[in-house]
């Protein structure tokens, strides 16, 4: 395995021969990416002992961080968790403690793999964290990836966690960018979240948004804010949705800013959602202004037949 030595071999050509030999696995591991997974588990055990423990080490240093971090987190994928908690692990937390820039981007980007792999304590005590950080770095790129990747976390076992103190990150975040995208990835996020908070904090996501379209008229907003409205339909329910999501929805229905595609979209729910109210109460209004009452089923409240269909003229007001 010359290609094995020439990584792990002394230092003796210095610190420009061992970056060489580093760049020179990085596009090893890249082919691996593209495709080469033959060949990675055929050389696995050469990673796993030769390669992986020296790189682990240069995570100390600060200035290969960016460098060495993909190649591990790429070794990483073919471990089961029991190997990534021995020996990948113990390296990546002080990374984990402290990343900042770009090794801090990488790590989010990686979310996924690294929760999958960790245990719910190492979740809660370093990755949160660090998730943390990054709703507080200034760098929007950041700010974007986190709130992309905040929906693992509402899949795992921290929920708790995650209402507690990500939620109100997100809030910060949906207010006080002026990144369009950055905005868009927040209420994205109030959307893959509305199934494990409860309704108080549904009403506070409606008031954040609210604050959020009063500066913001752009169509990805009002359809982001559609997406959330049918969220919160799958989770409260028709009675809900009236009394607090259409209010916000229906004065969005003259903005310019949606196209004919989009406003279909905006009207086909509010239509959906007006058509359920109605037959709820056993009540259709036509076109002619006339309102038909149906036979309501006992079920409902009503005695069966006690209600036959009739028509009446709907006063004007005026």
């Amino acid at each position: 395995m010359g290609w094995v030595g020439y990584f792990v071999g002394g230092n003796k050509r210095g610190r420009g021969s061992y970056l060489g030999r580093c760049y020179f696995l990085r596009c090893l591991l890249a082919d691996v990416r593209a495709g080469e997974l033959y060949f990675f588990s055929c050389k696995r055990n050469y990673f796993l002992g030769w390669v992986l423990p020296p790189l682990c080490a240069e995570l100390r240093n600060f200035v290969m961080q960016p460098i060495i971090l993909p190649m591990v987190l790429t070794i990483a994928e073919s471990q089961d968790k029991s190997d990534f908690e021995i020996s990948s692990l113990p390296a990546l937390i002080p990374v984990l403690n402290t990343a900042s820039g770009e090794t801090l981007l990488q790590l989010v980007k990686h979310t996924e793999l690294i929760s999958h792999k960790a245990s719910q304590e190492h979740l809660i005590s370093h990755i949160l964290p660090m998730l943390v950080r990054a709703y507080d770095d200034t760098d929007a790129r950041l700010q974007e990836e986190v709130l992309k990747k905040t929906i693992v976390l509402a899949k795992l076992d921290v929920q708790v966690m995650v209402k507690q103190v990500v939620l109100p990150l997100v809030h910060g975040l949906a207010l006080k960018t002026t990144v369009a995208a950055v905005r868009v990835n927040a209420l994205l996020c109030f959307s893959d979240m509305v199934h494990i908070v409860d309704k108080k904090s549904v009403l506070d996501v409606l008031q954040a948004i609210q604050q959020c379209i009063a500066v913001d008229h752009s169509s990805p907003t009002l359809m982001c804010t559609l997406g959330v409205g049918n969220s919160i339909l799958k989770q409260f329910g028709i009675e809900f949705v009236v009394e607090y999501v259409l209010p916000l929805l229906i004065p969005l229905l003259i903005t310019q800013q949606l196209n004919v595609q989009q406003f279909a979209k905006y009207m086909l729910f509010v239509k959906d959602e007006l058509r359920k109210i109605e037959e709820k109460r056993g009540v259709t209004l036509t076109d002619a202004g006339v309102s038909e009452v149906r036979t309501l089923p006992a079920s409902e409240g009503h005695p069966s037949g006690q209600m036959n269909k009739s028509a009446s003229n709907v006063p004007s007001i005026g």
